[in-house]
């Protein structure tokens, strides 16, 4: 049985290309770069236009990297080509040529994925040891071209075994990306996504009642800490009813409906503000959950529970309905038996993500950007030139009805809506008998001992600490005793710092952060993104300066001292703003 095409382009330095591995399903080739005045990138592109025309070719992480070097070498031999979700699918319109990026079907790394499936695993090589191809030594070249040829081969078989998973377990083939694989498994399996109503008349007020996940920092120091996360926090609310018929304006009831513009007044004695808002142009987080007077459009779910558990007082102005069923529940099941069911930790990884895939899928945008050559386009109104020759516009495009099937934001507002409901009761029940630190979207981080359970929705213990450091949203730090082979005892400082990844800091940087004494920076290393490409036609690193800066920089609740409370609203005439 033939495999699945894919290829991978290795560089000196990262940036200079010496070799491109190609498997057509068949046959493994490479091109190896003979001389500094040859190019294997239009070698390799050159023989699959001659011999593979039509072909969909992979690579892993192309669009961060190998997708990065072939549009280079297009946009240099003036070579028309369309983009699409970025770099993640890149078409040679001539030869009809399509390479995807293997990551965005199947996340994760090559090699955990092709160990994990018990396949080919990938072979060391140290990239410093890169070098021109005909002054390496022989034997370093022998095997530089095993781990080139070793990769192909890799990624050939750990996509040819994802598809057979497919295939076997869902009746469906990978698509572009794993959460658009996920809604047309849905569609095809459990529920035709075309019998549930877009709403795109009501898009407006969907979208204002759709907001993130509770990211909170509640003391910035603590002790003996429980880190809590809930298994598959949004995949366990795929049990409830969610909107699926059409919106309809109907009388302001607190016990019906689907969404609600709403005047709520919010106890100020509350820790935990019950309802998410978003304030814009101030020098706040642009999501928080604040106490006193707010206005917004909430999905009843987040409406009910400030009412009626949290003590709220509310007007409803206007107020939406739709029918409503529990459709997403059966996939939900399927994909936890799948889980559960996996014979290896690989194929339960693929399935929790195919499950919570599904309605980021469904609640995507509208506006898409799309990238097209000049050649190809008629109208050119409202197109940015992308690049210094004008050869590729950007457009950025409302997609109506049928040409976006997949887009259902009422379903998304009402998922979001009950894990976050979910998420503050746990916080809640935190608070009864101790205190609360830090929480993220499906994370509670509490002195209190907790249940714990298996089921979906239920906590898991993640990890205990005898010390915790939260100094922004996602920038933290916290002490674990560890005990060594030898039966050592020593504590370990884990770092967790979205955004901040490149400093490692030690425990006292973590100290003096919390009396915000600490500016920290340092040097990234990245690659530039397509339109940089576009526009110089190559590829080269990019230097960036980062800075960690003190514990005052958020702003989604209010600081005194080392602890946290509610920002507070309040209405002036006909605004509501902060009160300061």
């Amino acid at each position: 049985m033939p495999g699945i095409p894919v290829y991978d382009i290795e560089c000196l330095n990262w940036t200079y290309p010496v070799a491109v591995g190609l498997y057509d399903g068949t046959t493994y080739h490479e091109f190896i770069r003979q001389s500094e005045e040859d190019d294997p990138v239009w070698r390799f592109l050159l023989y699959i236009q001659e011999n593979l025309k039509g072909i969909k070719l992979y690579a892993h992480n192309a669009a961060r990297y190998d997708s990065k070097f072939l549009l280079a070498k297009f946009q240099e031999k003036k070579e028309p080509v369309r983009l699409e979700a970025g770099l993640f699918r890149l078409t040679w319109l001539k030869p009809r040529i399509t390479f995807e990026d293997s990551s965005a079907v199947l996340p994760g790394k090559l090699r955990d994925l092709s160990e994990g499936f018990g396949l080919l695993h990938k072979l060391d090589w140290a990239h410093d040891e890169t070098d021109y191809p005909w002054i390496m030594a022989p034997e370093a070249l022998y095997d530089f071209r095993a781990y080139l040829k070793r990769d192909c081969l890799s990624l050939s078989e750990v996509m040819g075994k994802y598809a057979e998973l497919l295939i076997t377990k869902l009746d469906v083939v990978p698509s572009l990306t794993l959460a658009l694989t996920s809604v047309k498994a849905f569609d095809k399996g459990f529920y035709q996504i075309k019998k549930i109503e877009s709403n795109e008349d009501f898009e407006k007020p969907i979208r204002a009642a759709s907001y993130g996940g509770r990211n909170e920092i509640y003391k910035m120091y603590g002790e003996n800490l429980n880190f809590y996360d809930i298994r598959q926090a949004y995949v366990a609310c795929y049990d409830v009813p969610v909107p699926i018929g059409k919106m309809l304006w109907t009388s302001p009831n607190i016990d019906r409906g689907s969404l609600a513009f709403a005047r709520v007044k919010i106890p100020k004695e509350l820790y935990i503000g019950p309802l998410p808002f978003r304030l814009r142009g101030e020098s706040v987080r642009s999501l928080m959950f604040p106490v006193g007077e707010i206005a917004g459009w909430w999905d009843m779910v987040d409406l009910r529970y400030a009412v009626k558990e949290r003590g709220c007082d509310y007007t409803i102005v206007k107020q939406l309905e739709a029918d409503e069923a529990p459709i997403l529940k059966e996939f939900a099941d399927r994909m936890f038996e799948l889980r559960n069911g996996a014979p290896t930790e690989i194929e339960s990884r693929i399935w929790k993500l195919f499950g919570s895939r599904l309605v980021g899928k469904l609640g995507q945008s509208r506006w898409q950007s799309r990238i097209k050559a000049t050649e190809s386009i008629e109208d050119f109104t409202g197109s940015i030139p992308v690049d210094e020759l004008e050869e590729y516009h950007e457009f950025t495009e409302y997609i109506h009805g049928d040409r976006a099937p997949y887009i259902k934001p009422a379903l998304n507002m009402r998922i979001r809506a009950e894990a976050r409901v979910r998420h503050a009761r746990l916080l809640e029940e935190a608070l009864k008998t101790g205190s609360l630190y830090y929480c993220d979207t499906d994370s509670v981080v509490t002195d209190v001992d907790l249940p714990i359970g298996e089921g979906l929705g239920d906590l898991k213990l993640v990890t205990k600490a005898l010390k915790g450091y939260f100094i922004q949203c996602k920038f933290y730090g916290y002490i674990r005793r560890r005990t060594s082979a030898g039966g050592i005892i020593y504590d370990l400082l884990h770092q967790v710092s979205s955004g901040f990844r490149d400093f490692k800091l030690s425990e006292e940087d973590f100290e003096k952060l919390l009396r915000g004494e600490l500016e920290t920076e340092g040097t990234v290393m990245s690659f530039t993104n397509w339109k940089d490409i576009l526009k110089k036609a190559e590829v080269k690193r990019l230097y960036k300066t980062r800075t960690a800066k003190s514990a005052m920089s958020f702003r989604n609740r209010r600081r005194i001292d080392q602890n946290t409370f509610p920002l507070e609203m309040q209405k002036v005439g006909e605004e509501y703003r902060l009160v300061t």
